[in-house]
């Protein structure tokens, strides 16, 4: 899972490296963390437009909302793929 600096470290967790005293290597890595957090922010930004209910804080148990997400992202792929030009109205 990312993160970002607002979160506890936890062994499950990748977060960037501090800035202060970062190896090349550290920088690179912060550089990649970043850019999948923003794919992902940006995935997410676009199947909020289209499936409201991810916009709102759910009150499901956390398998239920994980099936809200998986299945808002199979339909997304289903309409995608059946209807290429149809999401530009969305």
């Amino acid at each position: 899972m990312l993160s970002d600096d607002t979160f506890a470290l936890k062994s499950y967790m990748l977060k960037p490296y501090s800035r202060m005293n970062m190896t090349y290597e550290e920088k690179i890595a912060n550089c990649r963390i970043s850019r999948v957090r923003r794919v992902v922010g940006n995935a997410f930004g676009i199947m909020t437009l289209r499936w409201q209910v991810l916009l709102t804080t759910m009150q499901q148990k956390t398998e239920t909302v994980q099936l809200i997400v998986k299945t808002c992202m199979v339909l997304h792929s289903m309409i995608r793929t059946r209807y290429p030009g149809h999401l530009k109205h969305w």
